[in-house]
């Protein structure tokens, strides 16, 4: 008689295998994965459960339309999000009510067939100041590549303001992609580059916001063009040597991994990295004379030439060897770690995944409460009064969590650094609380965790007159 394959029961809510983490049991006894947890009413966490998975392999959710990835718990939703054999939506969904459900493969074909109008040949368009409107256009970029272009105009803060947001359909890394937005009147000119997003799904409220004064200052009297230029991001090269050529004289000739202090020199002059040292006893590769204690200074400067560059996938950060081994230590992008999103203890948000989807959740989904940026403005009256707040601030490639708690007679304030404890000492932060321009409060040089949380009893904002909803509080990360 066959043994029979008890697996792991599949999710009450979607029947897809509990793979997805966290994995929550509600009173019946009916199991709901990470997918769809809306709300923890009512639910218990299976802890038991999930480290009893935690190291096992299961098959992506997409296994029966043709994925063949095989992945741990922790690698489940990043994978997910990014899979090619992933069912999404038709991008003009929210403004055509096109109801196509496909992979990203088979969509650029479903948009050029479908949605043949929304495509423009000509890249240049007249703008009409004396109105406000809204359009959407597809560009096309050689072969099989399509970006969805958003673009608004309206009256903001008494401002002209154009809106322009960019995602890249299809396959492709949308970091390597921008658009440049170049707007004329008359003799003035003004170029903005806007960041490609790739996804499936079109989110117009990622626009990126471009004031017209400097360039069309009379909205009634002068006739403005907007032209849209898609073009591939290039890395630099320096001018002086070639940087490929050298990079190669910085491989190390027994692992081929890049040399790094120290360096070791033969008698007869050959360069071997400290790793390969003691691997080959001493002898060197090329002539077998003995590699000795002696180190190879000049080429050990050179390895302090940004000619590093991080090892993890889409982030371009390159510099000398000591700032590139910094840097990847809270690169964005590491993907062996797990986060698990900082909104979890405000929103009940159970999104996890690596640095670098955690941020791109947070752009699309708390994009209200996060900034890519080290000074944040926050007004009292969008904190609700006893009740936790929380702003995510990205700056240098780290992630500053900020904790927010008030009522009518208290603020209390702490920030917190993801990532790294011995990185907590090398910022600082300075505060100011005002109301109409004047300082009403102020601190600097405050650090972060929860033993430096910021107080201040507000009872004497009652004596000036001024109403506790009405104050602002800024916020500057310090290094």
């Amino acid at each position: 008689m066959a043994e029979a394959d008890f697996g792991p029961p599949n999710c009450s809510k979607c029947d897809n295998v509990l793979s997805y983490m966290p994995i929550y049991q509600t009173l019946d006894f009916k199991a709901i994965c990470g997918r769809c947890l809306v709300s923890k009413i009512g639910l218990v966490r299976n802890l038991t459960f999930e480290d009893a998975i935690r190291n096992r392999d299961f098959p992506c959710r997409y296994a029966k339309v043709g994925c063949p990835a095989v992945l741990r718990p922790f690698q489940v939703p990043e994978h997910e999000n990014k899979c090619i054999y992933k069912r999404i939506k038709c991008p003009t969904v929210s403004f055509t009510k096109c109801r196509w459900l496909g992979t990203e493969e088979e969509l650029t074909k479903h948009c050029l067939v479908v949605h043949s109008d929304y495509f423009v040949d000509d890249d240049t368009f007249k703008l009409d100041l004396t109105r406000s409107y809204g359009r959407y256009n597809f560009v096309k970029y050689e072969e099989d590549g399509i970006f969805l272009i958003y673009s608004k105009f309206g009256r903001k803060d008494k401002k002209n303001v154009l809106s322009v947001s960019v995602m890249r359909c299809g396959h492709g890394n949308s970091q390597q992609f921008s658009c440049l937005v170049v707007i004329k009147t008359g003799i003035r000119k003004l170029k903005v580059k806007v960041d490609a997003f790739l996804g499936g799904q079109f989110n117009p409220a990622l626009a990126t916001e471009i004031d017209l004064r400097s360039v069309a200052p009379d909205a009634h009297n002068q006739t403005t063009f907007v032209k849209l230029e898609i073009f591939e991001k290039i890395a630099l090269s320096r001018d002086r040597i070639s940087e490929e050529q050298l990079g190669n004289d910085l491989d190390c000739p027994i692992c081929c991994g890049d040399f790094t202090p120290p360096v070791f020199l033969c008698l007869n002059g050959h360069s071997v990295c400290h790793n390969c040292k003691d691997k080959i006893n001493h002898s060197c590769p090329f002539c077998r004379s003995f590699v000795t204690d002696r180190r190879n200074a000049a080429l050990e400067n050179l390895t302090n030439l940004p000619l590093y560059t991080c090892k993890f996938d889409s982030c371009d950060f390159s510099g000398g060897f000591a700032d590139v081994f910094r840097h990847q230590l809270f690169c964005i992008y590491r993907d062996n770690n797990v986060d698990f999103c900082p909104f979890l203890e405000t929103t009940q948000c159970i999104q996890a995944g690596s640095r670098k989807y955690i941020v791109s959740h947070m752009i699309f989904d708390h994009s209200d409460c996060f900034s890519d940026s080290n000074f944040v403005v926050i007004k009292s009256s969008d904190l609700k009064p006893n009740v936790p707040s929380l702003y995510v601030l990205k700056y240098l490639d780290r992630l500053f969590i900020l904790k927010f708690l008030m009522n009518q007679r208290l603020f209390k304030m702490s920030m917190h650094l993801s990532g790294l404890v011995q990185e907590r000492n090398k910022f600082t932060y300075k505060f100011r609380m005002v109301h109409n321009d004047k300082t009403l409060a102020k601190g600097a040089g405050i650090g972060l965790g929860d033993k430096e949380k910021l107080q201040i009893d507000l009872d004497f904002l009652r004596a000036i007159n001024v109403p506790y909803n009405k104050v602002k509080f800024e916020i500057k990360i310090m290094k």
